[in-house]
């Protein structure tokens, strides 16, 4: 197999599109349903809870120099259980990217394009993703590296440019319904920032091994603070009740702004950066998911499996999710519930105490 290699900073960035590219729009409407106005100190929690699952991803990683994920199993569990542990989370994986893929096709259809069929995004978007992934990691993360500034540089602009509209009563009382809204509130960025799980598989690519926990917190941080600026910024316009009841709020947010009456319609530079993201995103877990499928099946190149994952991605996104409100359920009750959160956040506390028991791997 080809040799790729990253460095850091395309390993930040990376890491902050896996958080942040769907979570942008979705993560903050069932946080406010629950959390309300208190939904800032949610994401709080939530940063704590991705902290934690980096450093158990990244310790039980370290363990096993220049082995992925899938690798790691198949030497902790023995070759058949290791293989039937790695094939579930490929699987975890390839889900994501249907939802991710079925979910800015969807958005598109329902709220800009509704008289175009929502297979037509999703083969476009499929595409582009199977495109980007079958160049390599190394692209993937050049790729990132030059779009993940306009997208915070675009949040933290209309942030700045929505302030006329704010109105700091809607960010009180502060513990209305005291601490338990506030604990559920979390679940839903929490599920974004324990996928984590991808330096897992990106450690063995980077340049530099040493430093890696320190990259992944600095990701969480910055996330983190994007996500900080949408909860404080659309709960101050639009309030508990609107925000709670809103699908995307962060685009009916922008729809607000109003500069010197010309500059309007800026939701439109959110679906962009989001688009891009989203984009992005599939295309790292597509390339995930070709790399876990070779490495198990003994292929020496991932390559030639990209295209065939593309096409069963575009299947697979409509078959998984009938509708919009099937895909909003799903993640709401089932990845942003105990099952998801135990697939991402348990399952390496597990593997890593099995690892530590069994004795396998270095202690370095």
């Amino acid at each position: 197999m080809k040799t790729e290699v990253i460095d850091q900073r395309q390993a930040l960035a990376l890491l902050i599109i896996n958080f942040i590219s769907e979570g942008l729009l979705f993560a903050p409407s069932a946080t406010f349903l629950l959390a309300r106005q208190d939904a800032w100190m949610s994401n709080i929690i939530a940063l704590a809870g991705g902290l934690l699952s980096a450093w158990l991803w990244v310790t039980l990683s370290s363990r096993f120099p220049g082995k992925t994920l899938f690798q790691v199993f198949l030497i902790i569990f023995g070759r058949y259980f290791g293989l039937i542990v790695a094939a579930y989370y490929i699987w975890g994986w390839f889900n994501f990217a249907c939802d991710a893929l079925r979910e800015i096709s969807g958005l598109i259809t329902a709220g800009f394009m509704p008289r175009t069929p929502i297979v037509a995004f999703i083969i476009v978007f499929a595409l582009l993703s199977t495109y980007i992934a079958h160049n390599r990691i190394e692209n993937i993360g050049r790729v990132s590296l030059m779009i993940i500034p306009f997208i915070i540089g675009i949040v933290v602009i209309l942030f700045i440019l929505s302030a006329s509209e704010m109105n700091l009563v809607n960010l009180t009382p502060v513990f209305e319904n005291g601490i338990v809204p506030v604990v559920k509130g979390s679940l839903a960025p929490m599920f974004w920032f324990v996928q984590v799980i991808e330096i897992s598989v990106l450690l063995p690519f980077l340049d530099k091994s040493r430093g890696v926990l320190w990259t992944c917190s600095k990701s969480l941080l910055i996330s983190f603070f994007v996500f900080e600026l949408i909860a404080f910024g659309i709960m101050a316009i639009l309030g508990p009740s609107l925000s709670a009841h809103t699908l995307a709020p962060v685009l009916y947010g922008a729809r607000m702004i109003h500069l010197a009456g010309f500059l309007e319609r800026t939701e439109l530079l959110i679906m962009v950066v989001w688009i891009a993201g989203s984009i992005i995103k599939i295309a790292l877990y597509q390339w995930t998911v070709s790399l876990g499928a070779a490495q198990l099946i003994g292929m020496k190149d991932y390559q030639s499996l990209v295209i065939p994952f593309g096409i069963l991605l575009i299947c697979f996104s409509l078959l998984l999710h009938p509708s919009m409100v099937h895909l909003y359920n799903f993640a709401g009750y089932v990845w942003s519930g105990p099952y998801g959160l135990g697939y991402l956040f348990l399952g390496p506390f597990i593997f890593l105490l099995w690892a530590m028991v069994t004795g396998k791997g270095s202690k370095s």
